[in-house]
């Protein structure tokens, strides 16, 4: 049975009692979070040149265009990833990150890709591959079955995915400013 340290075992609950100590004290004299946070401003934009994952390479930079108070803006935006569709299926994939609107004065207003759902900034192709319920022919009964449902297990392997492809005109969500990343405000 292993000898049992009772001098590190009482410093180490001593530690522990401090480290909370601190805790307690430090959030007690924390300034409070902001509960209210504010709509952070949107803004809808269009890309103004079409991308690809075939095409594209990692630091590129891209353009958009925006409209606000009958004004238009142009805007401008990295392409930060970039994977290529590859065997077995799996799509290509775009990472888009905008950088800035320029004012019409010529200052810069940052600018993200709003983190929507709907609107996301990373873009992939399509898999192409055949249905699942077409490969799961081999547990039916009868040899025909199991030779297509081979046949359809080397495409699905040695095919691969369609490229992402953005054309120009694709809609785009923007945050303005970076209130978002600090927590001031919050999206609807």
């Amino acid at each position: 049975m292993p000898a049992i340290h009772w001098p590190r075992v009482a410093a180490a609950a001593l530690i522990f009692t401090g480290a909370l100590c601190v805790r307690a004290s430090a959030d007690e004299t924390a300034p409070a979070a902001t509960v209210n946070a504010g709509i952070c401003p949107v803004l809808d934009a269009m890309l103004s040149e079409p991308l690809s994952s075939r095409g594209s390479r990692p630091g590129e930079i891209f353009h958009f265009t925006a409209s606000a108070n009958g004004a238009t803006l142009n805007g401008v935006g990295v392409v930060n990833f970039v994977r290529g569709a590859r065997p077995g299926g799996k799509p290509g994939q775009i990472g888009l990150e905008a950088r800035y609107l320029q004012n019409a004065d010529g200052s810069h207003v940052p600018a993200m890709i709003a983190p929507l759902h709907d609107m996301a900034s990373v873009r992939d192709g399509k898999s192409r591959n055949a249905p699942f319920v077409l490969s799961a022919m081999s547990f039916a009964k009868g040899s025909g079955f199991h030779v297509a449902s081979g046949v359809i297990a080397i495409y699905n392997l040695l095919h691969s995915g369609s490229q992402a492809v953005l054309p120009a005109g694709t809609p785009l969500r923007l945050v303005l400013g970076d209130d978002y990343l600090t927590g001031a405000c919050r999206l609807d």
